[in-house]
């Protein structure tokens, strides 16, 4: 299987465009399509970053300093306490620090995360205030038109990632995640 380490995110001298830091490991096919692989790529990193920028700074901004004003640890709320917890694992699972430890990103398993913080969400009795919308991040919108880049080229629709790579199973590249305007 191909290793692929993706980075997404905005470079110092390019436009902020994609101004979230994100950074992960897909595992795939050399023979894998250019189309499936940057569809499944984009997914991940749409659920990554509706976990690390949007409910996780959610919950822990307006939640919860509301919900523990000074309290004491003993005096907690168990439904906010599991709530903070899956916070708190689903971050660690999505965090760049898997890279460094050679894991790789599922997305049933950050879908997963997302859906502990959901249930913890509605046990806390805690609900979003009006207007907040998690789908609606203006982030989540570029996923649509995201390319892979690698070695300074666009990896093309139509293509397999063996007419880039070759067709040797055991490599590891990596590849940019890019909003499709952006030039290399």
């Amino acid at each position: 299987m191909v290793v692929v380490h993706v980075k997404a995110g905005a470079e110092e001298e390019e436009e902020p465009q994609l101004q979230l830091q994100a950074e992960f490991l897909y595992e795939c096919s050399s023979s894998s399509a250019v189309d499936d692989v940057a569809e499944s790529i984009a997914d991940i990193h749409r659920l990554q970053s509706k976990i690390l920028h949007s409910l996780s700074p959610f919950v822990r901004t307006r939640l919860l300093p509301r919900a523990f004003p000074g309290a004491a640890e003993s005096h907690r709320d168990p439904a906010l306490v599991a709530l903070e917890r899956a916070v708190s694992e689903a971050e660690s699972y999505a965090s760049k620090e898997q890279v460094l430890r050679n894991r790789f990103l599922s997305p049933r398993a950050l879908r997963d995360h997302i859906t502990s913080i959901e249930r913890a969400l509605v046990l806390a009795q805690q609900e979003a205030p009006p207007g907040f919308d998690f789908q609606s991040l203006s982030e989540h919108q570029l996923h649509d038109r995201m390319r892979l880049w690698w070695a300074g080229k666009e990896l093309a629709s139509g293509k397999r990632l063996c007419d880039y790579i070759g067709p040797n199973e055991k490599t590891k590249i990596i590849v940019r995640l890019k909003p499709a305007s952006t030039e290399a």
